[in-house]
């Protein structure tokens, strides 16, 4: 870190250049053959990361504060991921989803009665999601190339559900109403009581649909741009969002109602 903010005066030496450049050729191919790694960041990034290297090897045995900078920024990088996942270490976290603390070890812990209550009436979608949030909020860190891949994913989802109900809630609001607009189902109408659920069905269809609609709106709102964010930003994000006593469970029900709604709308 020194290095990144006073890089004035200082000759880049090679065997620094060689060995970023060495991290940067293990990360790439780390990223490329498994799909836990560690690297904190994806591939396309490693491979830009790499382009600078070749940049930068003109500068080798000379001041160049600029060509400093970058590599010492680079290595400031790495090496915070490394302090993080106990590089070195008899303990080091080798895998993205692996906790590296003993109590927190085996993400396959039984699943919560919350949840389980919750898959009954939202289609098993609350424990879909929790897996997914274990699998990105380990020992209260985010890898970041994993976090982007699961902001996009959702992101993807339910924009798919709010142009899916943009296109379709009207004719299905209009068959609702339609089927309301029976005389036989006037709630007023003595001789109607046989149709009071099929008018309570239908008014819970209404409900849902919309419900269904504004969540996913609010929900992909809510995430915009936040794939975007750093591992310390999203970090910051999750731990926001799992203060309540309920962890990362709410978040899940959370995730599993627009597609939920539609179904049962």
């Amino acid at each position: 870190m020194h290095l990144e903010l006073y890089p004035n005066g200082r000759m880049l030496k090679a065997e620094h250049h060689t060995e970023l450049k060495g991290i940067l050729i293990h990360a790439s191919t780390e990223t490329l053959t498994s799909n836990t790694s560690v690297a904190p960041f994806d591939s396309d990034e490693l491979g830009r990361m790499l382009d600078l290297m070749d940049k930068t090897e003109g500068s080798i045995g000379q001041e160049q504060v600029h060509a400093v900078y970058v590599i010492a920024r680079l290595m400031r990088l790495f090496s915070n991921s490394k302090f993080v996942n106990f590089y070195g270490q008899p303990g080091a976290r080798l895998n993205a989803d692996q906790s590296v603390y003993t109590k927190l070890r085996g993400q396959d812990q039984a699943t919560s009665l919350l949840i389980r209550i919750s898959d009954l009436v939202l289609f098993r979608g609350p424990s879909a999601h929790v897996n997914e949030l274990q699998r990105v909020w380990v020992d209260r860190s985010v890898n970041a190339p994993r976090w982007k891949g699961f902001i996009s994913k959702l992101s993807n989802v339910w924009a798919g559900f709010t142009i899916y109900l943009s296109l379709n809630s009207t004719v299905m609001l209009a068959v609702d109403v339609s089927f309301l607009a029976i005389p036989a189902l006037d709630p007023t109408q003595p001789s109607a009581k046989e149709g009071l659920a099929a008018s309570i069905a239908t008014y819970m269809s209404i409900i849902f649909v919309v419900g269904s609609l504004v969540v996913s709106v609010q929900l992909s709102n809510r995430i915009r741009g936040q794939e975007n964010a750093s591992a310390k930003e999203a970090a910051a994000i999750m731990l926001r969002s799992t203060q309540s006593m309920l962890g990362t469970d709410a978040l899940a029900i959370m995730y599993s109602l627009p597609f939920a709604l539609l179904i049962w709308g």
